[in-house]
């Protein structure tokens, strides 16, 4: 099945490129020195943000500029707070800061939920906050 499969790949750092309706932006983040964040914009101009795995960024606040859907990984707590990783606190400035108008929390170490990342995130942004679990429906 694997000989059936039609695929294309794209390798993106600092670009801007056009897929099929959609436009998808990309910039450098600071996790490794691959780390890329998304913005993904649809023929309607709604627009996605992902982070990928990143510590804090002025990047991330720019490419997630008044997103409909942002969804910002969270992995650690104050407590274990590292460069290369957010935490809800974050999470919630980075998208106070961008004007986004739903956050959803990701990659959320199991240590992290012990702290209720929701009410953590909610100290800096007042819009819905959504807690990321696997096969997740979002409409927007």
């Amino acid at each position: 099945w694997v000989n059936d499969l039609s695929l294309s790949l794209y390798e993106l750092s600092q670009s801007k490129i056009k897929i099929g309706s959609y436009k998808i932006e990309t910039l450098p983040t600071k996790h490794s020195e691959n780390s890329i964040c998304y913005r993904i914009t649809d023929s309607n101009k709604h627009t996605l943000f992902y982070s990928g795995d990143s510590g804090w960024s002025e990047n991330l606040i720019k490419l997630s500029d008044s997103s409909d859907l942002s969804i910002l990984e969270s992995a650690n707590t104050l407590a274990t707070q590292t460069e290369d990783h957010l935490t809800p606190e974050l999470a919630g400035k980075i998208a106070r800061l961008s004007a986004a108008k739903c956050l959803v929390l990701t990659h959320l170490y199991p240590d992290v939920f012990i702290t209720n990342p929701k009410e953590k995130a909610s100290q800096f942004f007042k819009g819905e906050i959504i807690i990321a679990r696997d096969n997740m429906v979002i409409m927007i």
